[in-house]
């Protein structure tokens, strides 16, 4: 049995769908914010208090644990460091030790933001270098399944995709614009490699099914953040052109962000014996969800 904590969130809430769809045997974990779906047993749960966290996963005893939680608000991370080291850290030290507890496998999802951006195409062999609050957290957390659990699987990534609830990522929110007729900024010095959220669960599941451990880094074609909403907007019959060049510092953001965060995905590939998506084919399959209606679904999880 799989157990999706952070159920609730981006990749969690995706995550659940395509563990339904798939047939395995799953139940998810959220924080706050209720999930249901019917046959699929939901659980609420603070994983960052031992009790609770030990308690669960004693009860349930899942093969896989899928720790999607996360405080990933950047800038928030940057205004409560409390927040997102409890979150981000803590929580990650808690859910491998009640792993280790009940005989459980961890796979842990980690961030590209590790690194400084300074150069892009990381490897798993480079240095990590964070230069925010919720970089440094994420990689102590890292660093704390690793301790506690030395078989863990923690995998760096960025994606994207349809966003559940009443979240608004990336992607959904310059189709709205766009939509809307209202010029995007895209960053044209900002680089990274997403795969989309589905894909990426899709390779997770791959991985957790290979028994795999250690450290992956999971990512698609490298692109500035603008070229991802013209390709976006393309892909989409939208009008790219309302797309507009801008600059990181245009944003008056609270926290400093890495220039490059693209990943090489060598290792995995090798592994797995596959090739990640481009990022042409991930847009490609992130439109047709979208006209299969995924969005419905993924607001069915919340009751909405």
């Amino acid at each position: 049995m799989l157990l999706i904590a952070g159920a609730s969130g981006f990749l969690g809430a995706n995550a659940l769908l395509e563990a339904i769809d798939a047939g395995r045997e799953v139940a998810g974990a959220f924080h706050s914010t209720p999930v249901h779906w019917k046959g699929i047993d939901t659980f609420e749960a603070d994983l960052a208090t031992p009790e609770a966290a030990f308690g669960l996963l004693n009860s349930l005893r899942p093969d896989w644990v899928l720790n999607c939680a996360a405080l990933a608000d950047v800038d928030g991370c940057e205004r409560d460091p409390a927040a997102a080291r409890r979150i981000n850290t803590d929580m990650a030290r808690t859910l491998a030790a009640s792993c280790r507890a009940a005989g459980a496998r961890l796979l842990h999802i980690s961030t590209d933001s590790v690194f400084d951006g300074k150069r892009g195409n990381y490897s798993e062999k480079d240095e990590p270098s964070p230069i925010n609050v919720y970089a440094q957290t994420k990689l102590d957390g890292e660093r704390a399944v690793a301790e506690e659990l030395p078989d863990a699987l923690i995998v760096r990534t960025n994606f994207f995709g349809i966003s559940p609830g009443e979240r608004t990522g990336l992607a959904d929110w310059a189709i709205k614009e766009l939509t809307a007729g209202n010029r995007v900024p895209g960053f044209t010095d900002i680089a990274f490699a997403p795969l989309l959220a589905n894909d990426l669960v899709r390779v997770l599941f791959a991985m957790m099914d290979g028994g795999l451990s250690g450290l992956y880094h999971l990512g698609s074609t490298r692109v500035s953040k603008f070229d991802f909403v013209v390709l976006l907007a393309r892909t989409l019959g939208l009008d790219e052109k309302l797309v507009q060049p801008a600059r990181i510092s245009d944003g008056a953001l609270r926290a400093a962000r890495p220039r490059d965060t693209s990943l090489c995905s060598a290792r995995a590939e090798s592994a797995l014996g596959k090739r990640m998506a481009s990022l042409e084919r991930s847009i490609g399959l992130f439109e047709q969800l979208r006209r299969a209606g995924h969005a419905g679904r993924l607001n069915a999880l919340f009751g909405s």
